[in-house]
């Protein structure tokens, strides 16, 4: 436990209350959960101390003559204390509720009082007008008044309710996105919230529930997108199929006629002009999309468990648990062509030119068989019942899965045996192949899915992180350049084909996701799931990121070329690497033996400058010639950062406090010491005419030179490491520092004077690194918690644009040098490096139409109540007056 650990200590107060105390910051630093509690916990203590304040204060006075009247809570202030109270559910102490008592009689006493007080003065006006005068006067000064103090007080308790949503929004944001946005669309008053537009941002970037698809009772077990992306139909165990649009918005259709449980609905191939729908009343049914009419109904012994249309539409295919799989013709009434198996019949599946069909049968066998004619099936056998076959994008190869944990491709034309993919550690659940065919994903009890070459050969690449069972694993897009899992976890995850980067989770489901698919573009998924919904996910969030994969392990800095078209990235494993803007790897140069912690191009261009913690610093052409290749600097002490002098004829190297010094590119002077630090040194940077440097230092400082080693200015005031400096591109007085205390500054220094930090960017996370834009305008900060952030110089309260897509911290960050085509480039702990556009800051009424238009979701009456604080009517009426209006008709609540 934490106290176990001396994490935590535990005493208590006088008055015999024990608490507990935090034993190190570094646990706040490193559970940012924690801190959040720990924050909230302290602004609670806070509000109920205050009003045990009043309340003794109350109590000592209450036996003066006038009773203590003057002490007892009124306007604003009870305002405040009632606000308290309805805000958090623990009591207050019996004190407290005394004075609220005393103070909410005594403000009815005095509104009575004032209303008796009130007629007599107009009774005494009819006798003297002027009396009547100077008390009609007064009284509407008091009326005045009270209404001024009615009025403050619920501008106090709406900007109570707002911060306790954003509150609310910033804690869900992570595990259940949709929710966190619909948090903020009920602030009130945003423009006076500081933090509600960065929230915005963090939440758009994150894939959210276009559509959250609620009218089904009952588990929702099959999901699946129209081949023009534009609707979604879902299969229940209520019995029923819908058809719904993509964006939520409007009634669905619903396809009733069902006498049990639908398991499985698809649309035809062909335009999806029909749905065919699957049921445990021994029936298939199959629909017109457009009007939801009933065409036809096609009938077993058993249950149906699965359907397909043929690619032309001339034929349907059911599998039953009747050991049957039936071929029905759509253009005749002609009896069905039967598929005879021994066993339950789990999935049929047609080829993609509609000649063969596959069926997947619990006999432990599948078979493919002729559309067109009647020669016999070919039988594919496995040691283990068989649930799902599928044909390949070709129509060359099918795909198995039987419960002996294996997926096997077997060639159509049988002319060699199948190729085994096994490696699960538990029963598949499905498995798919890419568009192009040469790939397979699978998915299995075991908690995993995994992609394996469709040819068998290497290793699979297994896709880990769901806390629960697979249920299903899919490529989407174009290319299959995504893979969707849905788990028993309740999540659903995104993953990339073409690269080993973490999946992009799709949280919000409150039970088992069942299943899922993709839309044609690959720009939304849906998923489905036990607790009676489907959603329809906006994939294209913008976060406006290209990925540079790394296969060296951690990105430690990441630099710009001159002209902007090129990237350099310094890694864990030694090497530096050059990419194309648009993301293509380019180079690799190696030769150091150890991390390179810094890269930098010259001014130029021409040449890359390394710094390394095995002790040397190198410089490199950057077209990647060996020619012009040397080790500038080597010694047995680390070296942390590099820069270049604007003219390119020198460099400054980050070290030691006695190694870090300057020196002449061609060696043609002594080096020059910066000498004058008391710990290692992290970063350094030239300014603009190169006649000044900076250094960041463990130290806690960082200090300005001359070009000539002479110490001209020190900074103080970090609590912890300072991590990285520069100086402003524009106006060489203003310098910019980050630290590991979770801070960044912009300090002013004038003839070496330090005017102090005039600004003070609050971080929850250490800070690794801060750059300037190259005009001055704006900044980044690079921060451990895996976000960069983008301020405006001129006022950096908050950020106007957070960067979410790294998995890991945020090691570096800069600007491209090109203002007509802004770019920002982030390296990261999770491998990669990302190239972004930077958005320009947007208005608050802007931020609020995007949050408006990005889903068609509404909050739930029981969402309302528990998040919001609503009582039950007024929860009915919102979520009523929000369904409305998107066309929908507002479900009763289950009980």
């Amino acid at each position: 436990t934490l106290l176990t650990a001396r994490l935590l200590t535990r005493d208590e107060d006088a008055a015999g209350v024990e608490w507990l105390q935090l034993s190190h910051a570094s646990l706040l630093r490193t559970w940012p959960e924690l801190a959040e509690w720990a924050r909230a916990d302290q602004e609670r203590l806070q509000h109920f101390r205050e009003l045990q304040s009043w309340a003794h204060t109350w109590l000592a006075h209450r036996g003066e003559p006038d009773g203590g009247v003057p002490y007892l809570l009124s306007g604003s202030r009870l305002g405040y204390a009632q606000d308290i109270l309805r805000r958090y559910s623990e009591e207050p102490g019996e004190d407290v509720l005394q004075l609220l008592d005393a103070s909410m009689a005594t403000a009815e006493a005095q509104d009575a009082s004032a209303r008796r007080r009130l007629r007599r003065l107009l009774v005494g006006a009819l006798a003297v007008a002027g009396v009547m005068a100077g008390l009609a006067w007064n009284a509407r000064q008091l009326e005045a008044r009270a209404r001024s103090e009615r009025q403050e007080a619920q501008r106090y308790a709406q900007r109570a309710r707002d911060l306790v949503l954003l509150d609310v929004a910033r804690k869900l944001r992570r595990d259940n996105p949709t929710l966190a946005l619909l948090m903020l669309r009920e602030v009130q008053q945003p423009g006076q919230l500081q933090g509600w537009a960065q929230d915005v941002s963090e939440v758009l970037q994150e894939p959210l529930s276009r559509a959250v698809l609620r009218g089904h009772t009952q588990a929702v077990v099959h999901v699946e997108v129209s081949p023009d992306g534009q609707r979604v139909v879902t299969a229940s165990k209520d019995g029923t199929a819908r058809l719904w649009r993509t964006d939520g918005e409007a009634e669905p259709r619903v396809l009733a006629g069902h006498e049990g449980p639908v398991y499985h609905a698809t649309f035809s191939p062909s335009g999806g002009l029909s749905i065919l729908t699957s049921s445990h009343d021994g029936t298939a049914r199959l629909w017109s999309t457009a009007d939801g009419t009933l065409l036809r109904t096609f009938r077993h012994r058993g249950v149906v468990q699965w359907g397909a249309i043929s690619p032309d539409g001339k034929w349907v295919a059911t599998a039953s648990r009747d050991g049957l799989a039936r071929l029905w013709p759509l253009e005749t009434a002609d009896k069905p062509r039967e598929v005879p198996h021994r066993g339950s019949v789990q999935t049929v599946a047609f080829s993609p030119d509609g000649k063969r069909l596959v069926t997947a049968s619990q006999d432990g066998t599948a078979r493919i068989v002729s559309v067109r004619t009647l020669e016999p099936p070919r039988e594919l056998p496995h040691p283990a019942p068989v649930t799902s076959a599928t044909f390949d994008p070709e129509g060359t190869h099918v795909l198995t899965v039987a419960r002996d944990g294996i997926a096997r491709v077997w060639p159509v034309s049988g002319a060699q045996g199948p190729v085994l993919l096994k490696g699960h550690q538990g029963e598949l659940t499905t498995a798919r192949f890419s568009p192009d065919g040469q790939w397979v994903v699978t998915a299995s009890l075991d908690n995993t899915a995994r992609l394996w070459r469709a040819d068998g050969r290497g290793e699979p690449r297994v896709l880990r992180g769901h806390q629960g069972a697979v249920r299903m694993a899919t490529f989407g897009g174009p290319l299959g350049e995504w893979i969707l899992t849905v788990s028993s976890d309740t999540t659903a995850r995104l993953w990339s084909t073409r690269e080993d980067a973490p999946p992009r989770l799709l949280p919000g489901h409150r039970s088992t996701v069942l299943w899922g698919g993709f839309g044609p573009d690959g720009k939304q998924a849906v998923t489905a799931s036990i607790d009676a919904t489907a959603r329809v996910w906006r994939l294209d969030a913008p976060r406006d990121s290209l990925p540079l994969q790394e296969p060296g392990g951690f990105v430690w800095s990441v630099a710009v070329g001159p002209d902007g078209t090129q990237v350099a990235t310094a890694s864990q494993d030694g090497a530096v690497r050059l990419w194309s803007e648009d993301g293509r790897l380019v180079r690799v140069l190696r030769g150091h033996a150890q991390d390179v912690r810094s890269v930098v191009f010259s001014p130029d261009g021409r040449w890359l400058l390394t710094a390394s913690l095995d002790g040397t610093a190198r410089l490199w052409p950057s077209d990647g010639s060996v020619e012009g290749r040397r080790v500038l600097a080597a010694q047995r002490e680390p070296f942390f950062g590099a820069a270049f002098s604007p003219d390119g004829l020198w460099v400054a190297l980050a070290s030691s406090p006695r190694a870090t010094r300057i020196l002449r590119v061609d060696g043609t002077r002594a080096p020059v010491p910066l000498e004058g630090h008391g710990d290692q040194v992290r970063s350094v940077a030239f300014s603009a005419d190169g006649r000044r440097l900076i250094t960041a230092s463990q130290d806690g400082t960082a200090r300005i030179w001359s070009a000539e080693g002479r110490l001209v200015a020190t900074l103080y005031g970090h609590d912890d490491w300072v991590l990285s400096a520069a100086f402003h591109p524009k106006a060489e007085e203003q310098v910019l520092t980050s630290s590991q205390d979770g801070t960044a500054r912009i300090w002013t220094v004038e003839n070496g004077r330090v005017r102090g930090a005039h600004a003070l960017l609050r971080h929850e996370s250490p800070v690794p690194w801060a750059a300037w834009s190259p005009d001055g305008s704006r900044l980044v900060t690079a921060c451990a918690d895996g976000r960069a952030r983008v301020w405006l110089t001129a006022g950096p309260l908050e950020p106007y644009l957070v960067l979410s897509a790294h998995e890991g911290e945020v090691t570096s960050a800069a600007f491209s040098p090109r203002p007509e085509e802004p770019r920002l480039v982030t390296g990261s702990t999770d491998g990669s490096a990302r190239v972004w556009r930077p958005r320009e800051p947007l208005p608050v009424d802007r931020l609020q139409e995007k949050l408006q238009a990005v889903s068609s979701a509404c909050l739930t009456p029981g969402e309302r109540r528990g998040h919001l604080g609503d009582l039950p009517a007024r929860a009915w009426e919102a979520t009523v007056e929000c369904e409305r209006r998107h066309g929908r008709t507002p479900l009763p609540e289950a009980p």
